[in-house]
């Protein structure tokens, strides 16, 4: 049956988190955006997460109701999943692409939102009318009940094409590898002063980076870029012995028109992108990201840093978690986005997550570098429309969004691209 199957995924997932960390599983938990469940165990640790654990349901739903009223019959399986267990996530994976099921706990009201799809309503989540949404597949795409099939298991892929993961979800769970989030590095701040022989992963000062790269600037108002952060890429990385510097553009929010204040979108009809669109002479206007050996990068005497130096020592993990300063590698904490998707691939190479950095994380600067400008909104005739920032810092594409590095896997030379995402 498919309680014994769930029961066994989610057992899985209990003895994982055991193993690797000593604890009962844990989410990210935020109390201006979570509901409290009585699935969590204790209280939100110093890194913002919370222990939970499973529990059966403690109410059996009747479905008779619903199915007579709209002249349906809902498969058994998916029946018996909502009159299983309670949990608050639930991952694995499906042909070696991640699946991840919505949160159900006793605040899903899982009648009113069948009689919803029932009903002919659009999801809003993925604005199909065509099946239960049940998660999430491959980061990306939606996947639950097909309404038009009898009880299989799709994805709803570009264009409104379907992908059939099972048959049935008895069947999809009885396929479902449970695994941990991917190895990945959380990023340690120290504030430090910087030595001359700097070949680490930092943040601020002036870059390490080879003699021959000039320094960029910026191709839509002409501004020098400031240099943000550094990453040499630590043991076990694809990328051990490169390292990667990122400059942007700190004019952006009073030289650039609001169109050219984010990067380029990366969204296209199909998959793959071409060399074409992230050529970096083109696609990289109001930032630079650089690549290079390790080995090569020297202190640029002749950069004026900005921001203020920290070093970036990188702790080891599974865990995603949105108010870790940057993440190199393991999974983002990506949202779907209908308007600013991850890119899947480029020339044929397929791209990977890099990096992420945390939404309304700044970047502090020294106290003789120049002000973040930002709009005047309140001006009174005769003022000027911009105004310095109140707080000593910069920031990355707006503070309030959490910005994405993918990048192909060549090991020489690799493109990248940027998007950004926002809960706001």
């Amino acid at each position: 049956m498919i309680k014994e199957e769930i029961k066994r995924c989610l057992e899985k997932n209990v003895e994982m988190w055991q193993k690797e960390t000593n604890s009962l599983p844990k989410i990210s938990y935020d109390e201006d955006v979570c509901e409290w469940s009585d699935l969590f165990v204790g209280q939100p640790d110093t890194d913002g997460s919370i222990q939970w654990q499973y529990a059966p349901v403690d109410r059996i739903l009747d479905f008779s109701d619903l199915e007579k009223r709209y002249h349906v019959e809902l498969p058994v399986d998916l029946k018996d999943f909502y009159n299983a267990y309670f949990f608050l996530e639930l991952r694995g994976f499906i042909d070696n692409e991640c699946i991840s099921f919505k949160p159900l706990d006793e605040t899903v009201d899982v009648l009113d939102n069948l009689e919803f799809f029932l009903g002919g309503e659009e999801d809003e989540e993925s604005e199909t009318t065509n099946f239960i949404v049940l998660g999430l597949y491959a980061h990306k795409y939606w996947f639950g009940i097909s309404k038009f099939g009898k009880g299989q298991v799709v994805a709803l892929l570009e264009e409104g094409k379907e992908y059939v993961l099972a048959e049935s979800l008895g069947k999809l769970f009885k396929k479902l590898k449970i695994g941990s989030p991917q190895l990945g590095w959380y990023s340690v701040l120290t504030s430090a002063e910087q030595k001359h022989d700097d070949s680490g992963s930092f943040i601020g000062g002036k870059p390490c980076i080879p003699a021959t790269i000039p320094l960029p600037t910026c191709k839509i108002c002409g501004d020098p870029l400031t240099f943000f952060f550094q990453v040499a890429f630590p043991k076990g990385h694809m990328w051990e012995g490169k390292s990667l510097a990122l400059f942007f553009c700190d004019s952006t929010y009073y030289k650039h028109e609001a169109h050219d204040m984010l990067p380029p979108i990366l969204l296209r009809d199909e998959d793959d992108l071409s060399d074409n669109d992230l050529d970096p002479d083109h696609y990289q206007t109001l930032f630079r990201v650089f690549f290079f050996d390790t080995r090569d990068g020297v202190l640029r005497e002749d950069y004026q840093e900005k921001v203020r130096y920290q070093i970036i020592d990188w702790k080891e993990g599974r865990r995603r978690d949105k108010k870790v300063p940057i993440i190199l590698a393991g999974e983002p904490v990506w949202m779907e986005s209908h308007w600013r998707e991850r890119p899947r691939s480029c020339g044929g190479n397929r791209m990977e997550f890099v990096l992420q950095v945390a939404d309304y994380f700044n970047f502090e600067i020294y106290p003789n570098a120049p002000s973040e400008m930002e709009a005047n909104y309140m001006a009174l005739q005769g003022q000027p429309p911009f105004r310095p920032r109140e707080e000593n810092n910069y920031t990355l594409f707006c503070d309030f969004n959490r910005v994405f590095l993918w990048g192909t896997t060549d090991k020489q030379n690799p493109v990248f691209g940027i998007n950004v995402q926002s809960d706001v």
